[in-house]
C-alpha cells in the first residue's frame, strides 16, 4: 500500500462525467502467422498487464478526504472485467478504426477495481489487430508508460515465453482507521516542508520576474484574458472523436536541420500551421494567437525506469496561428517554445508537482463538479488555462514485438481533455515514425479528421520549404 503524490490524486479530483481521465495507448499490430484464439489472448493479457504491479493496483479513498488516496494490490485481476474483443467495421481502414477508438475513449473507468482496459479490435485491413489499453492517468504519465511498454513489449521475438512473471501479493484493504490515522501522519510530514517549499517559490518567482522584465519575448500565461475562446473551448461533452496521422521520423529531422530548431519544434510548428488552415476554413481564425499548454517530463536520470505514477511539468506558449507566413509563423513558434522553457527552467521542473501535494480533495474535487453541473466553461468569463493541450512523448526506437509474437506497426497515444480545453494533440515517436493522435470533444469538433488533414498540409509544406532550401544552398 502507498499513498498516492497529489499529482497522481489531481486526475482523480478532475474527472467528471464528460472531463474523463484516461488515456490511451494503442498498438497497431501486423498480423501473425494464425488467428489467435480466445486463450492466445488471454495469455497475452497475463503476460503483458501480468508482469507489473501498476495493473494491479485499486485506488481507496480515505475517509472525509482528509488526504490523498492510497493505492492497494488486487494481486491480480479478472479478464472478463478488462478484456473487451470487438469487430471494426469494414473495411478496417484508419477511419474506422479512429471512430471505434474515439467510441473507447468515452466512458468512465470504473474505480472499485484497478483503473485499466484492454479493447482488442479486430477486423482491421490486412488481417491487422489493435490492441487499445484505457488508463487513468493517476497510474501513469507519458514516460511511465513508454517505460511499461518497453516491459510488455518485447525487442526480441525470440525473447517470448523465456520471461519469467512476478507474481504480486494481495494487499488487504486498509481498515477506516487505519486510513485516517495514516493521513494524519502524512499531513503533517508535509505541511512542515511546506515553509521550505514557500521559501524557494518565493525565490525563483523574483527571478522569473527579473528575466521578464528584460526579455524581448514573455511567454504566454494560463488563464490569461488574452487567450481567445475557440469552438472547443466550451463545456465538455461525454463524447469523444479520435484521428490519426503518421509521419517520418527523418521527414521531421530534415526539417529541424534545414529550418532549425528541434524534432519538437517542428511538431509545435506544423500543429500552428494546421490549426491556422482549420480555423481559417471555419471562418473562425482569431487575432490573437492561439496558446497552448504541453506537459513535458521532470523526470530525474535515476528515475528513469518508473512504471507508475506521474512526474510532469507544464509550460505555456503561443502557437502564432496570427502569422500567415509559413516560415515567418515557424520562426515565431519556436521563439515562443524556447521562452516557454526558459521561464520553465526558472520555475523548476519539480515545482508544480510538490504544490499539487497541498491539493484539498473534497475542495477540489467538488469545485469541478459543480463546474460539470452548471457547464461553467460555457460562460463568456470561464478562464481558459490554453487553447489546446499538446504533448510529445519519445517512444521506443526499435520494433517492438507483442506476447503473441505480433510485430507492433505502428503506437498512438490519446490524452485527457478538461473543462475549457476540448482538444488534445499527442504525439508519439516509435520505430522511424512520428505518430500524432488527436482527440476531441465530439460536440465541439464533429469534424476532427478535417483538422489532421490540415495538419498533414501544412507539414508537406514545412517540408517542402525544407527541402527548396536545401537546393538552393546547392553542394
Amino acid at each position: 500500500m502507498h499513498r498516492l503524490a497529489g499529482q497522481d490524486a489531481y486526475f482523480l479530483y478532475q474527472e467528471t462525467p464528460s472531463a474523463l481521465m484516461h488515456t490511451l495507448k494503442i498498438s497497431v499490430c501486423k498480423p501473425g502467422a494464425s488467428q489467435p484464439s480466445e486463450a492466445d489472448f488471454r495469455e497475452l493479457v497475463r503476460r503483458s498487464m501480468g508482469c507489473l504491479p501498476v495493473f494491479q493496483y485499486r485506488v481507496v479513498p480515505v475517509p472525509l478526504g482528509l488526504h490523498h488516496p492510497v493505492v492497494v494490490n488486487d494481486g491480480g485481476f479478472d479478464y472478463d472485467m478488462h478484456v473487451h474483443r470487438i469487430a471494426v467495421p469494414a473495411p478496417g481502414a484508419r477511419a474506422q478504426l479512429d471512430q471505434v477508438i474515439g467510441e473507447i475513449a468515452a466512458g468512465l473507468l470504473e474505480r472499485s477495481r484497478p483503473l485499466w482496459e484492454i479493447w482488442v479490435l479486430e477486423g482491421l485491413e490486412g488481417g491487422r489487430i489493435a490492441y487499445v489499453n484505457k488508463m487513468h492517468h493517476v497510474l501513469a504519465d507519458g514516460v511511465a508508460a513508454v517505460n511499461y511498454l518497453g516491459k510488455t513489449l518485447y525487442r526480441d521475438p525470440t525473447d517470448i515465453g523465456t520471461v519469467g512473471l512476478s507474481v504480486f501479493a494481495r494487499e488487504e484493504q486498509p481498515s477506516a482507521q487505519r486510513l485516517v490515522l495514516d493521513a494524519l501522519r502524512d499531513l503533517l510530514r508535509d505541511f512542515l516542508r511546506l515553509p521550505r517549499l514557500l521559501q524557494d517559490s518565493a525565490r525563483r518567482r523574483r527571478l522569473i520576474d527579473a528575466r521578464n522584465r528584460v526579455a524581448r519575448l514573455v511567454p504566454a500565461a494560463p488563464y490569461s484574458p488574452d487567450i481567445p475562446k475557440l469552438r472547443f473551448n466550451r463545456a465538455l461533452s461525454n463524447l469523444r472523436n479520435y484521428a490519426t496521422a503518421q509521419y517520418s521520423l527523418a521527414d521531421f529531422r530534415t526539417i529541424k536541420n534545414r529550418l532549425g530548431g528541434t524534432v519538437n519544434d517542428v511538431m509545435l510548428g506544423m500543429l500552428a500551421g494546421g490549426l491556422r488552415r482549420y480555423l481559417q476554413t471555419n471562418a473562425e481564425l482569431p487575432e490573437r494567437p492561439l496558446v497552448c499548454a504541453i506537459p513535458v517530463s521532470a523526470e530525474q536520470e535515476a528515475a528513469a525506469t518508473r512504471t507508475s505514477g506521474n512526474n510532469v511539468a507544464y509550460f505555456h506558449m503561443r502557437l502564432r496561428t496570427d502569422i500567415a507566413d509559413i516560415r515567418e509563423r515557424y520562426a515565431a513558434t519556436r521563439a515562443e517554445a524556447e521562452a516557454g522553457k526558459e521561464v520553465l527552467e526558472l520555475l523548476g521542473k519539480h515545482t508544480a508537482h510538490d504544490w499539487m501535494q497541498y491539493i484539498p480533495p473534497l475542495i477540489f474535487s467538488s469545485r469541478r463538479r459543480q463546474d460539470y453541473r452548471v457547464k461553467a466553461a460555457d460562460r463568456p468569463g470561464f478562464p481558459l488555462s490554453a487553447n489546446v493541450i499538446v504533448s510529445n512523448v519519445p517512444g521506443p526506437r526499435e520494433t517492438r514485438y507483442t506476447a503473441s509474437g505480433e510485430e507492433v506497426e505502428a503506437l498512438y497515444s490519446a490524452g485527457p481533455l478538461t473543462e475549457g480545453t476540448g482538444l488534445n494533440l499527442t504525439a508519439w515517436s516509435y520505430a522511424g515514425q512520428m505518430n500524432l493522435g488527436a482527440i476531441a470533444c465530439k460536440k465541439a469538433m464533429p469534424d476532427l479528421r478535417r483538422l489532421v488533414t490540415e495538419i498533414d498540409a501544412e507539414f508537406a509544406d514545412l517540408l517542402a520549404l525544407a527541402q527548396q532550401q536545401d537546393t538552393e544552398q546547392g553542394p
